[in-house]
């Protein structure tokens, strides 16, 4: 984690150097990142279920012009991810509506590592997107919401993910700056969670499935995007 920081500063240094030969487009962004895990086996963990969590990103935008309508992007970002596991509740009662009850909050810290490609629509209003993602996972905590107490999952996730995401945004042009609405869709391609754990007292398999929600502000500096 110590690199980090300087990884950042010489990603910021590079695209404003390039950005000044008009080749590159720079911005910074935050939003929203709902997700919910998915196990792949779901007959062996029947007795469990996932609900969504809603946390945070943020980071930074580097487009690099292939052509005056296609971008290679790079957007780096510190993400978090959280999700609900339910177990079935010991007190069940018949006709209730708690069958199953949230037993652990987990939350995974990761350096996301974007690279995307990014259509821009003829009136330039319009941007479509797809790309590959890769996650180094920086933490991982889990919360037991019966005791309050905090437990590190580190060494039942990896600390990696993959994933696969397409989204579609809309640019606003608001006094000579460009700000961009997205909305992304992303599906983890492998499980997370380490070793064939069909134990739920830890985590069973498991993959990650989010929609995500940015706001970008592209900075005024070296191409102005028209």
């Amino acid at each position: 984690m110590r690199n980090i920081p300087t990884f950042i500063i010489c990603v910021l240094l590079f695209a404003y150097q390039a950005s000044a030969q008009e080749k590159i487009n720079l911005g910074i962004f935050a939003g929203s990142v709902t997700n919910k895990f998915v196990g792949d086996r779901t007959s062996d963990v029947a007795e469990v279920r996932f609900q969504f969590g809603n946390a945070y990103q943020y980071g930074i935008m580097v487009d690099y012009g292939l052509k005056s309508d296609v971008y290679l992007a790079f957007t780096p970002s510190f993400k978090l991810s959280k999700g609900n596991l339910q177990e079935i509740n010991p007190d069940y009662v018949l006709n209730s509506d708690q069958s199953f009850i949230t037993t652990k909050n987990i939350s995974l810290h990761y350096l996301s590592l974007p690279l995307e490609l990014k259509l821009i629509s003829d009136n330039q209003h319009w941007q479509f997107f797809t790309g590959l993602i890769y996650n180094q996972l920086l933490s991982a905590k889990g919360k037991n919401t019966r005791t309050n107490e905090t437990s590190d999952l580190s060494q039942a996730i990896k600390n990696y993910n993959f994933s696969a995401m397409v989204g579609l945004g809309y640019r606003l042009h608001i006094f000579k700056q460009l700000i961009t609405l997205d909305l992304r869709y992303t599906q983890g391609l492998i499980n997370i969670s380490e070793g064939e754990q069909q134990n739920t007292q830890n985590l069973p398999r498991l993959k990650t499935t989010s929609v995500e929600s940015r706001l970008t502000w592209v900075l005024p500096i070296g191409k102005k995007d028209k």
